[in-house]
């Protein structure tokens, strides 16, 4: 039962990073390899292999990206050897990005990437966006790709109600609205 109500309260978000553990295991098909991912925000439990979703309001996160490889195929971030994260990770704003690019929202200049790790900024802000984008790995192979989506909430408020809350809001409005009828029904043979 706690692990419902848990899950059915929102989280303050505000700022907090995003920590996404990218897994790369073995597959029999032409790249070798087959990608899942699993998020959460730190601190906070983790939403599985599914969209990552910014809250609107909730402001710039950080998101770093920890890659777990599981294959032999000796895969590492691109460009991690110069620190450049425009090299790990193209970014499109609702579309498959085609090339590199930030899609408006991620700050790739000041990133981080290494071996395992890529650290990025999305700002989050203006309208609420989804962005498309390619992790890219070095390997005994050559380059492979991952590309999950990103949901920016954008620059609203941030909704600290919960569904606990609506249902209980509802529930007494429902109760309220039978209470009237009964009274201005009066009482039987009257």
């Amino acid at each position: 039962m706690q692990q419902q109500v848990q899950a059915n309260q929102q989280v303050n978000t505000v700022g907090h990073p995003v920590i996404v553990d990218v897994f790369a295991d073995p597959d029999p098909g032409p790249k070798g390899v087959i990608f899942s991912h699993d998020w959460r925000f730190d601190p906070g439990v983790g939403h599985g292999n599914t969209h990552i979703v910014l809250p609107a309001g909730s402001g710039s996160h950080v998101l770093q990206f920890k890659l777990h490889d599981r294959t032999d195929l000796k895969l590492e971030f691109a460009g991690c050897k110069s620190d450049d994260a425009s090299q790990a990770m193209w970014v499109g704003d609702g579309s498959y990005p085609t090339g590199p690019g930030n899609g408006g929202q991620i700050d790739l200049a000041n990133g981080h990437c290494s071996k395992n790790l890529l650290r990025v900024e999305d700002a989050n802000s203006g309208d609420a966006c989804t962005l498309i984008y390619q992790l890219w790995f070095d390997g005994k192979n050559g380059q492979v790709d991952y590309d999950p989506e990103i949901r920016n909430g954008g620059g609203g408020t941030v909704r600290t109600s919960s569904s606990f809350t609506t249902l209980a809001v509802a529930a007494v409005g429902i109760a309220l609205v039978v209470l009237v009828l009964l009274l201005s029904m009066g009482k039987p043979g009257q």
